[in-house]
């Protein structure tokens, strides 16, 4: 049996219909991380073993999906055969999780970008952390150099891998402008 989770009621009722007939040797539940972000909230509430259905291939994200503990976690482009394995996987006690490389923030960086995608402000960061507004200032100034981020929106489209593509932005730098290719039309 596979329960399905997700912040969407249509994703949520796809994927049953779609996996419906799979049969499993246990039940696995499945987070469908949709929107983007919801996993977070929703693997901490699950009970058994689940897999992560996610559309993020930011490594700082799938290092916090990955510490919450799924048994397997399925990115974007993996059709549909790839997540029924991934389930039956599951279901028979086997762990699927990519391979992830080192984020290269220290555990304090990782606590203040986490905080930063929250929405939290650096006196709010300080009073959770414990720390001083200075070192909050020095620590969120790191955590945005690391991620190539100005801003703090940038830092959350970062850590979630919506940030634009670095030619978008090396174009505009030099060019003042950039223009679609002839084969996009725009309204």
């Amino acid at each position: 049996m596979i329960r399905v989770l997700s912040g969407s009621r249509l994703i949520q009722e796809s994927l049953t219909l779609a996996l419906g007939n799979l049969l499993l040797r246990r039940a696995v539940v499945l987070v469908a991380d949709y929107p983007l972000g919801s996993a977070l909230a929703l693997l901490p509430g699950v009970q058994g073993p689940c897999v992560v259905k996610t559309a993020s291939d930011s490594p700082y994200y799938l290092s916090d999906l990955v510490a919450l503990g799924p048994a397997g976690l399925v990115l974007e482009g993996a059709g549909l055969d790839f997540l029924r394995w991934t389930l039956q996987q599951v279901s028979e006690g086997q762990r699927v999780l990519p391979r992830l490389g080192e984020v290269g923030l220290t555990r304090k960086e990782r606590a203040v970008l986490r905080l930063l995608v929250g929405g939290v402000c650096n006196d709010a960061i300080s009073a959770h952390l414990g720390i001083s507004p200075r070192r909050t200032a020095n620590l969120v100034s790191t955590v945005k150099r690391a991620l190539g981020a100005e801003t703090r929106a940038d830092v959350v489209l970062r850590y979630f891998g919506l940030a634009p593509e670095p030619i978008i932005k090396a174009t505009l730098q030099k060019t003042g402008n950039f223009s679609l290719p002839h084969e996009v039309e725009t309204a």
